[in-house]
């Protein structure tokens, strides 16, 4: 009995692991920039479909071909701000922005799914590494290298994200522009140019989380509106623009869904997810950490 609690304990910080990675991107775009970016999870299924081609096509490590699609999914979120600021943020209050947006974004979620459909099919695609099948073994604990793999690669993303907001000078600036954006303005900083870096790392860490995904599982064009609720419940979580917020609140989703398939039912995970999520919200408003 102890030994499957651990076990499922064990599975489920991997996954939770993975869902931060997954959720960091919209923390940012949405607690940083205000910018409720539902296509976030759509841009992590294309992630994960690039990351596919080039290991089909050139045979890349999907490793490798996730850090090579990092600087194409930078450019197009650097350039998606500038349009958006151009002809909805700037000519708009706050709400009147925000409403916009999720229009926006919601058919920029449709487009991809369509292009992802019209491209690739929509059969289930995945990935296989000579250390997909590895499994690692600590008493009665057992690690796949599967599920492994994409923790560390998440754990080291979120550590990369949290040293650059808080150490760096340009972190330090979209921090301050996020805060108050006329006050940056004041000291010298050019909040477009930081909201434009910002949402390109953003559209960044969707890029990696889609290599992430194609290394656990299959995916197919439509994943992206399934996983929207959750990368947004997490975001919300964790506390909108808190990178450490948003990795223990990936954590304790990732945990107790896998106690809820062991127990309940796996039909039961998004449903407990939630509700935890309520909960936590009607206790602590902001998130569990504050940025």
């Amino acid at each position: 009995m102890i030994d499957v609690i651990l076990n499922t304990i064990v599975s489920g910080i991997l996954i939770g692991g993975f869902y931060a990675a997954c959720a960091i991107g919209l923390s940012i775009s949405f607690g940083m920039l205000r910018i409720p970016n539902i296509a976030h999870p759509g841009f992590i299924i294309a992630g994960g479909f690039l990351t596919y081609y080039f290991n089909k096509t050139f045979g890349l490590d999907p490793l490798l071909a996730g850090l090579l699609i990092i600087p194409i999914f930078f450019a197009f979120g650097f350039l998606l701000y500038r349009g958006y600021n151009r002809f909805f943020e700037s000519k708009r209050d706050e709400r009147e922005g925000q409403m916009s947006a999720l229009v926006l974004f919601f058919g920029v979620l449709m487009i991809i799914e369509a292009l992802l459909s019209v491209t690739f099919g929509v059969d289930f695609r995945t990935v296989t590494t000579p250390w997909s099948s590895i499994v690692l073994h600590f008493g009665s604990v057992g690690i796949c290298l599967r599920m492994a793999v994409p923790f560390l690669c998440s754990v080291l993303m979120v550590c990369i994200l949290y040293l650059y907001f808080s150490k760096t000078y340009l972190g330090l600036v979209i921090q301050a522009v996020a805060q108050d954006s006329m006050a940056a303005t004041l000291i010298g900083s050019d909040p477009r140019f930081a909201k434009s870096i910002a949402f390109g790392i953003s559209f960044s860490t969707a890029a990696y989380a889609g290599t992430l995904f194609v290394c656990l599982v299959p995916v197919e064009p439509s994943l992206g509106m399934q996983f929207l609720g959750r990368v947004f419940s997490i975001a919300i979580l964790g506390g909108l623009g808190s990178p450490l917020g948003t990795a223990v609140a990936g954590l304790i989703v990732g945990i107790t869904e896998s106690l809820t398939t062991a127990y309940i039912g796996s039909s039961w995970t998004l449903a407990v997810s939630f509700i935890l999520l309520l909960i936590i919200i009607a206790v602590k408003p902001t998130g569990l950490f504050r940025r």
